[in-house]
């Protein structure tokens, strides 16, 4: 079920976690964040074990919100992407915190991040990897 944007949501925290809250928005929003678009089956490819249903229900739901748009292009069968919106690229900001967060705690258990690189190689999304994401949130 989507979250309701309405005026009862008077904290812009509680309405931030609202929208992303769940087991899998983050996941699709950061697969689109570090990629761009993607069409839906490669989608459900990078985010990990979920269902094609609730794929599609998230994905609805956050197009409701305004953090995804989908282009659709005629054809038999039609191509559909999926991709940011404006909106929903502000989230780099939640992203880049929440690695350095996941570096800090690494760091003070004595581990090192997931991908990292050596060095002279370029930062593609805080050192981690394609499947890291998920990793993360298996636990």
């Amino acid at each position: 079920m989507a979250v309701s944007l309405s005026a009862e949501n008077s904290c812009p925290m509680e309405l931030g976690l609202r929208v992303l809250s769940g087991r899998w928005r983050l996941r699709i929003a950061w697969q689109l964040w570090r990629s761009g678009p993607l069409r839906f089956n490669e989608m459900q490819r990078r985010v990990g074990e979920i269902s094609a249903r609730t794929l599609s229900r998230e994905l609805r739901d956050l197009e409701e919100l305004g953090i995804i748009r989908r282009n659709v292009w005629p054809g038999k069968p039609p191509a559909v992407e999926y991709f940011l919106t404006d909106q929903g690229r502000g989230i780099s900001a939640v992203f880049s915190a929440l690695c350095d967060f996941g570096r800090s705690l690494q760091s003070a258990a004595g581990g090192t991040a997931y991908g990292e690189k050596a060095a002279g190689a370029p930062d593609d999304s805080h050192g981690l990897g394609e499947g890291d994401f998920s990793a993360v949130f298996r636990g």
